[in-house]
C-alpha cells in the first residue's frame, strides 16, 4: 500500500475544520438574526426600534457563512438591505445627522400627516392636501399646512380655493381657515435632524453572542466540553 500523502492528509483535515466552523458560525448568526428581530425591532425603546411597516425587519438576513479570499478567516454577515437602517446601528450614545440630498429642506410629517403606523401618507406635494401653504409658527418653525382628508377624498382636491392663482391660498383665507379648524398643519421644515443610534452592533450583538459561539464551536468538536 503506498504510503499516504501528507499533504493531501492535512488539507482533508483542514477542509473537515473548516466546514465544522462554517457550522457553528452559522448556528450563532442564526442566532444573533432572532435576537435583532425580537428584542431590536419590536417597539420604541432605549435599543429597540419602532416596528412602523415592517420593511426594515423584513430586510434584515444573514449571509451564511463562507472562507474569505485569500486566508482562512471565516466570517457570516447580518445586514439590513435598506439602505436608511444604517442610520439606527452604531455605538452606544453616537448620533447621526440627516440632511437633505434632492430638497431644500426635509418634510418632517406631523400627526394630521401620519397613518396609524406613525408614517406619512404620502409626501408633501401630493395632491391629497389641496392647496398648501407655508407659515411659521409661534416657535419659528415653518411648518406647511394644507387640508384635512379622508380616505375618501385620497387622490382628489378636498378643497378648491377661488380668488388665487394656482394653488395659492391668501393669508387671510389661511388664517381663517386654521381658526375654523379647516386648515391643519401636516409637515414641519427642516434643514437636517439628529437621530440617536439605538442598536449597538458590538454590545447588544456581538458581545452577547460570543459564549453562543464558543457553544456551538464545542458542539461542533472543535473545542473540549467542558
Amino acid at each position: 500500500m503506498a504510503p499516504k500523502d501528507p499533504i493531501t492528509s492535512l488539507k482533508k483535515i483542514e477542509q473537515a475544520i473548516i466546514a465544522k466552523a462554517i457550522q457553528a458560525v452559522n448556528a450563532t448568526g442564526k442566532r444573533i438574526e432572532e435576537k435583532l428581530l425580537r428584542e431590536h425591532m419590536s417597539g420604541p425603546g432605549d435599543n429597540s426600534l419602532a416596528k412602523r411597516t415592517g420593511t426594515a425587519a423584513r430586510s434584515i438576513h444573514l449571509d451564511p457563512a463562507a472562507v474569505e479570499a485569500g486566508g482562512t478567516l471565516v466570517a457570516a454577515k447580518l445586514y439590513a438591505g435598506v439602505i436608511y437602517a444604517r442610520v439606527h446601528f452604531g455605538p452606544r450614545g453616537s448620533e447621526v445627522t440627516i440632511t437633505p440630498v434632492k430638497a431644500k429642506m426635509l418634510a418632517i410629517p406631523l400627526a394630521a400627516a401620519k397613518t396609524g403606523a406613525g408614517v406619512a401618507r404620502v409626501g408633501p406635494t401630493s395632491g391629497i392636501w389641496g392647496p398648501t401653504k407655508c407659515f411659521r409658527s409661534k416657535a419659528g418653525n415653518l411648518i406647511i399646512w394644507g387640508y384635512k382628508t379622508g380616505k375618501a377624498d385620497m387622490g382628489t382636491r378636498q378643497k378648491t380655493v377661488t380668488g388665487g392663482q394656482g394653488n395659492a391660498v391668501s393669508l387671510s383665507y389661511a388664517k381663517k381657515a386654521m381658526k375654523d379648524g379647516e386648515l391643519i398643519p401636516l409637515f414641519v421644515l427642516k434643514d437636517s435632524v439628529v437621530i440617536k443610534r439605538r442598536i449597538d452592533p458590538k454590545v447588544d450583538l456581538a458581545q452577547w453572542a460570543k459564549p453562543i459561539l464558543t457553544e456551538e464551536i464545542k458542539k461542533a468538536g472543535l473545542l473540549k466540553a467542558g
